[in-house]
């Protein structure tokens, strides 16, 4: 598993490479204490390529009696990325993005006299998980080396290409032998590659035979000379963080 969560004055961050898109609840166990706010706050939505604007945050409240979180308040990030909210009533909240996939979130506790509250923005990130930018939307998997056992190529791996924003499929299909994958897509953008693998294929992992499942969030830009050609990910279970997956891009 690989966590990275810091808070650092006005600024949350989380930022991991545990892939899944949990609840505000499943998603709280990694984050700090939870933040003290004003009732009139501002969010920064930080995207894949500069300040995320058309980014919907939404303040949720947790019903104890269905155990589901019920949204309060929402808002859309304006041109800088910026989200508002205004007369929020004092408790305690989730505050989150809410879009088709990865969504990032963070307690806040709204006080009107409390100290010390936040200084500026409070800043959340959409996709919350590295993205990774790619000029073709083509690549190979293969698993994480694991000790002495060394990565291997996965072949058989259910892919699905989702739109970033919508959430609208693209395409699908499965990995082929060498572990490799290729999907004819001509507009640069966001995308998420849905991975999937049922425990009952009868194919024996290098994880076992488990589910694992999750979405890695790519930027594709065919002008982008930094980004490779091809994209080759290692992937793996990830059952002990809350999430069915974990990701790591090899440059």
């Amino acid at each position: 598993m690989i966590r990275n969560c810091r808070t650092v004055a006005a600024t949350v961050l989380l930022a991991v490479l545990i892939v899944g898109d949990p609840s505000p609840a499943s998603a709280q166990m990694w984050l700090p204490t939870a933040v003290k706010v004003a009732d009139h706050l501002e969010v920064s939505v930080e995207g894949f390529a500069g300040p995320g604007s058309g980014v919907q945050v939404v303040v949720q409240r947790l019903n104890k009696k269905t155990n589901e979180y019920e949204p309060i308040s929402r808002s859309v990030t304006d041109g800088a990325g910026i989200a508002h909210f205004q007369d929020l009533e004092r408790g305690k909240y989730a505050l989150s993005t809410q879009m088709a996939r990865d969504n990032d979130s963070v307690d806040i506790v709204v006080t009107k006299n409390v100290q010390p509250l936040i200084e500026g923005k409070l800043t959340l990130h959409w996709p919350a998980r590295e993205v990774v930018h790619a000029r073709h939307l083509q690549g190979s998997l293969v698993s994480f080396a694991d000790g002495s056992d060394p990565s291997v190529t996965l072949e058989g791996i259910r892919l699905t290409l989702l739109e970033g924003y919508s959430g609208r499929e693209i395409g699908a299909q499965a990995t082929a032998s060498d572990g490799g994958f290729a999907f004819q897509v001509l507009t640069p953008g966001l995308y998420f590659l849905h991975v999937e693998e049922i425990a009952d294929s009868g194919i024996i992992r290098p994880w076992g035979r488990q589910d694992l499942t999750g979405d890695i969030p790519i930027a594709l830009d065919p002008t982008n000379a930094a980004a490779p050609d091809a994209i080759k990910l290692r992937i793996s279970t990830c059952f002990d963080c809350g999430y069915g997956m974990m990701y790591k891009a090899i440059q």
